[in-house]
């Protein structure tokens, strides 16, 4: 869950083009704007970690999550990444490309999709997240895909690409 602050005002964002407003209800607490969902940021103690706690209609308990910083990968790590994947279980190949120093996954009859990093060696993309995998040197081997139901849908980076 990323929360962004803009023109003053906080945003739950989705992806780098799709936001929804939170609506601010006290110093520490907001309400989604398009539905009846609170957030609330607090800490235990003056030098915890900020959390913040989600709770939506009819829910008992709120779920909590903890503040995290984001993974900023740079362009050599990113390179890390780029390849062509394979699955066992399916026929299109995946490529990870570098492009405008971010990465993009590109596969054939689909939108080329940019890949957005959250923590080390995990990034969003619009149709789900990758978990990249390593091997004990240190080199990315393949990637777990979780979309929706889809979960640890396990994709191997070709030989050609070990890189």
């Amino acid at each position: 869950m990323r929360i962004v602050h803009k023109d003053r005002k906080l945003f739950l964002s989705e992806s780098e083009e799709e936001s929804l407003e939170l609506s601010p209800l006290a110093d520490n607490r907001f309400l989604l704007a398009v539905f009846p969902v609170a957030f609330t940021f607090d800490r235990t103690t003056s030098d915890a970690p900020w959390r913040l706690s989600v709770q939506g209609p009819g829910q008992e308990k709120p779920d909590v999550f903890e503040r995290i910083h984001e993974f900023q990968p740079t362009a050599d790590q990113l390179k890390g990444y780029a390849g062509s994947y394979v699955s066992a279980e399916i026929e299109p190949v995946y490529r990870i490309v570098l492009e405008n120093g971010g990465l993009v996954l590109r596969r054939l009859k689909s939108k080329p999709q940019k890949l957005r990093p959250t923590l080390m060696d995990y990034f969003e993309g619009p149709n789900g997240d990758l978990h990249f995998e390593r091997d004990p040197s240190g080199k990315v081997t393949g990637f777990l895909l979780n979309s929706g139901r889809i979960k640890n849908f396990r994709f191997t980076k070709t030989a050609g690409n070990a890189g």
